[in-house]
């Protein structure tokens, strides 16, 4: 449909075919802009450069000396970490390391991150706690109950859509005995879409875990809902337990 418009008393006719050609024009000039971003951002994060800005960045966030093995693009729009692990990770029994990371961005919540068998190893020391210090809250994780996942993760879930493929973490004490273990950690935090209000969707899978009692938790599978008011809303939980387990996060029914 053609548009009229009024310059100095005249009229003058735009066909709808010029208004549609103005917005093709539009559309490709940020098309091209989106190629010239992501095709520059391929280049900076597979340089050195852009390799050593990701180290200081995850550095800040874990609170330790990081490394890559590689960083890429990924579509559209995500960062993918190859081989990430904290310094001495070989050789001391506190760190971090994960075999992928992908970091991409999205609209509420901002970040979507996914994990692919990250391990988590924390050692305790008489005088000064949990270590890796930015884990400390994890520490006492293993004698709490299943709503603790959701207190510490309140900030978390606001901005981050988190996913852990296949994920460890090893408790020691300072002997570097084992105190607790977790594997085969399957976990899903996301927005849940429940009308009028503001709720979180969890999903934790733990193929094996070995408590503080010395209980051997063969598998748990547990679904809940999460809020600002209730930290847990069950939606489902099965778990499978040796008949001498006592209490402790991975076995107990809340």
């Amino acid at each position: 449909m053609a548009r009229a418009e009024s310059e100095d008393g005249n009229i003058k006719v735009i066909p709808s075919h010029a208004e549609a050609g103005g917005f093709k024009r539009f559309v490709v000039t940020l098309l091209i802009l989106l190629v010239i971003s992501w095709v520059t951002l391929f280049f900076v994060v597979r340089s050195d450069g852009g390799r050593v800005l990701i180290e200081n960045h995850l550095e800040t966030r874990f609170g330790m000396d990081m490394s890559i093995e590689s960083a890429a693009l990924g579509f559209p729009f995500a960062l993918i970490l190859k081989n990430i692990q904290s310094q001495d990770v070989e050789t001391t029994r506190a760190g971090f390391r994960a075999d992928k990371i992908r970091l991409s961005m999205g609209v509420h919540p901002r970040w979507k991150i996914t994990m692919v068998h990250p391990e988590l190893n924390l050692v305790y020391e008489r005088g000064v706690g949990w270590l890796p210090a930015r884990f400390s809250d994890i520490g006492d994780l293993p004698r709490e109950d299943i709503r603790q996942l959701s207190r510490l993760s309140r900030e978390l879930r606001k901005r981050v859509v988190l996913g852990i493929q296949d994920g460890n973490i090893d408790w020691r004490n300072e002997a570097g005995e084992e105190m607790a273990t977790a594997k085969g950690i399957r976990f899903e935090l996301a927005p849940a879409e429940v009308p009028e209000h503001e709720f979180f969707f969890y999903s934790l899978v733990v193929e094996m875990g070995v408590g503080p009692d010395a209980g051997m938790v063969k598998e748990v599978e547990s679904q809940w809902l999460s809020s600002e008011k209730h930290d847990y809303i069950e939606i489902s939980r099965s778990e499978s337990l040796p008949p001498e387990s006592d209490s402790g996060f991975w076995g107990t029914q809340p």
